[in-house]
Formats: structure tokens, C-alpha cells, sequence
């Protein structure tokens, strides 16, 4: 029997609906891999592990700066053999937000004066450096129950999509395209239109 392409379409439409985005990752189990914020003794093979994999061995002065600031913005992904992958995040003030917004933010060279101090609440998440081959998805759902915390449950994500995977991915978790920032934004689900109406 041939498909009626108008049912296909709308069956397409509805797995897109139900496909969980980055805040419902939080309700999924991670079972393959464990995540947490780097320890000291972490540092430097993170650094080096993010080096092999993106362009980032010149920013290690960097990631050392924003780990000094906030230890919890830099985490290790630990599988069966130990640290397998990074997930670093810069945890934006309000000033921060406001710079990346203007397009004015060099996310290589990041300034503390951007930066959420450690008992601030955050404006905003920053995705700065993911490197977890073959565990991304475990990692983002370890990093999405992290961020349902008070801290951060407000704090809309951000991202720039460098490969057209990651560009695929952010689309998948529910992220929207900034063009005119070449940005992706996930609006978290207590700052959408009437999240917060009750209903009698």
C-alpha cells in the first residue's frame, strides 16, 4: 500500500513533538558514562583532552582562568576507562549576557567580568567546549539535571554550532537558530509563554 504523503508528513511532525529536548534529557538515565565537575587533579588531562579534539589547545589559559573562577563550570565525563571526554560551560552574568547578545564576545579569550560569581545566580549558559565522543547525549543528560538546580533553572543555554553534526544536534534538543548572532538559543521551559499559569 503507498503512504499518503500528507500522513507521512504529519506522523514526521509528531516524532519531532515528542522528541525530548535538552530540559527533558534531565528525566532520561545516563548509563554508560558518569559526569561531574572537574577536580584539580582533572584539570590538565581535560585540557589536553580538549586540545586533541577542537582547537583549543591555545585557549588553555582560559579554561584555567574560568575553572579558578567557578570550578562547576568544568566538567570531566568518566567511562569504564576513566575520563573519556570535557563539558565546560561559561556561567554568563548579566553583563556577559548582555556582550554575547551585542555580538560583542570573544568566547576564546573570556573575561571573568562576563562571569557569574560562585553564589550569583546566573543569567545564562554559555556551551563553550564539548568534547565526549560517542557520549554526547549521556553527557548532556547528565548536564541537564545539573542545570534544573536554582542557579540555573532560569538561565536560557547558548551555543555556536561549528560542524554541521552539531548544528544537528542543537536543532534535535531544541535549540532555535540567532542568525544574525550565528547563535543557538534554548529557551529553558520555565521562561516560555505561560509556563507558569495555573489552571483551575
Amino acid at each position: 500500500m503507498q503512504a499518503n504523503p500528507l500522513e507521512s508528513k504529519r506522523l514526521r511532525g509528531a516524532a519531532r513533538a515528542q522528541r525530548p529536548d535538552f530540559d527533558d534529557l534531565a528525566l532520561l538515565p545516563a548509563r554508560r558514562i558518569s559526569a561531574s565537575p572537574a577536580r584539580p587533579a582533572e584539570l590538565n588531562k581535560l585540557i589536553s583532552l580538549a586540545g586533541r579534539l577542537m582547537p583549543l589547545s591555545a585557549a588553555a589559559p582560559a579554561i584555567e582562568r574560568v575553572y579558578h573562577h567557578d570550578p562547576r563550570s568544568i566538567w570531566a565525563v568518566h567511562g569504564r576507562d576513566g575520563i573519556v571526554g570535557v563539558f565546560a560551560m561559561l556561567f554568563l552574568s548579566k553583563t556577559g549576557l548582555n556582550r554575547l547578545l551585542a555580538g560583542d564576545f570573544e568566547s576564546s579569550k573570556p573575561a571573568v567580568d562576563w562571569l557569574a560569581h560562585a553564589s550569583e545566580k546566573v543569567a545564562a549558559v554559555y556551551l563553550w567546549a564539548i568534547a565526549t565522543p560517542g557520549f554526547v547525549i549521556d553527557a548532556f543528560r547528565v548536564v541537564s539535571l545539573w542545570l534544573r538546580s536554582p542557579r540555573y533553572a532560569s538561565a536560557d543555554l547558548y551555543a555556536r554550532a561549528t560542524t554541521p553534526s552539531g548544528a544537528r544536534l542543537s536543532i534535535n534538543l531544541g535549540f532555535e537558530l540567532l542568525p544574525e548572532l550565528g547563535l543557538y538559543r534554548f529557551q529553558r521551559h520555565q521562561n516560555r509563554a505561560g509556563a507558569n499559569i495555573a489552571v483551575a
